[in-house]
């Protein structure tokens, strides 16, 4: 829980790729982003990791409706096209790589998040 920073969602994160953590090496938090990240680029497009990462800058980006120009920025800031990520959110979503709530989505689990959001 102490190296969870008290979130149970990146307990569940851990618990998905436990096999894989090590005891040594990174720290817990990037254990498990590493490992998301091997799974997102082994199981998502080029163009689908591209919206990953854009959608990884905030906590919770505008995905539809008044809220979708939160989407139409990040795209227009980071080089992806505003359609190339509002048709990766459904696949990103049932991937697990992505929670959608009304007209919001947010990338998880959030170690996953903070690393995509650092990468150039």
């Amino acid at each position: 829980m102490d190296n969870a920073g008290r979130v149970p969602g990146v307990l569940l994160a851990a618990a998905h790729v436990g096999s894989s953590l090590l005891t040594t090496g990174e720290s817990f938090l990037e254990q498990i982003a590493t490992a998301f990240q091997r799974e997102v680029e082994r199981r998502t497009t080029a163009e689908q990791r591209s919206a990953l990462a854009a959608l990884s800058l905030m906590t919770h980006v505008g995905i539809s409706g008044n809220a979708e120009s939160e989407a139409s920025v990040l795209s227009r800031c980071f080089g992806v096209g505003l359609n190339a990520v509002l048709t990766s959110v459904q696949p990103l979503a049932a991937a697990g790589f992505l929670r959608v709530d009304g007209s919001y989505a947010e990338v998880v689990p959030p170690p996953l998040a903070n690393r995509l959001s650092r990468q150039p």
